[in-house]
């Protein structure tokens, strides 16, 4: 999926949007049929597409969805992230095929996020969200590299 404009047809403010993380909706879509092949941003336009099957981990802002590719479900194992343009708020909603032959997207998980810390220095930019009944980490180091975890996992409400 690189779908980087917004609804009305409008380029975004920024490529990635995480400096406007702080609340809304967010979804987990399992990509299946994913065909391109997984990299480093291409040199011309910074853009990162996904290869083979993986999970879409989406979070609204202003500017659109804020999208980290990951392999699995985020569990209490580090494992690589890979931040990708900001996608249209539709994806919110929508399960099916993907246009341009990039697969198929099934809703896995979905909720409300809040933001819980965002710190950026030269070295490393972190976000902490909550999710409700969970919380997830996402770092990055001087490499450009990010990973996700989750580290905290919270009482259910009302359980």
């Amino acid at each position: 999926m690189n779908d980087s404009t917004d609804p009305s047809g409008d380029p975004p403010p920024a490529p990635h949007g995480i400096d406007r993380l702080d609340q809304g909706r967010w979804v987990r879509l399992w990509h299946h049929g994913a065909e391109r092949a997984r990299g480093e941003p291409e040199r011309t336009s910074g853009a990162l597409t996904v290869q083979g099957d993986h999970f879409d981990l989406m979070f609204e802002t202003p500017a659109g969805l804020v999208t980290w590719a990951v392999d699995r479900v985020p569990d209490d194992r580090p494992q690589r992230a890979w931040l990708l343009p900001l996608h249209r708020a539709a994806y919110l909603d929508f399960e099916g095929e993907v246009s341009g032959g990039r697969g198929f997207v099934r809703r896995d998980a979905s909720g409300i996020y809040r933001l819980i810390e965002r710190s950026f220095d030269a070295s490393r930019r972190r976000i902490e969200l909550d999710l409700i009944a969970e919380r997830w980490r996402f770092e990055c180091d001087a490499t450009g590299t990010w990973t996700v975890v989750r580290f905290e996992d919270l009482p259910a409400v009302g359980g």
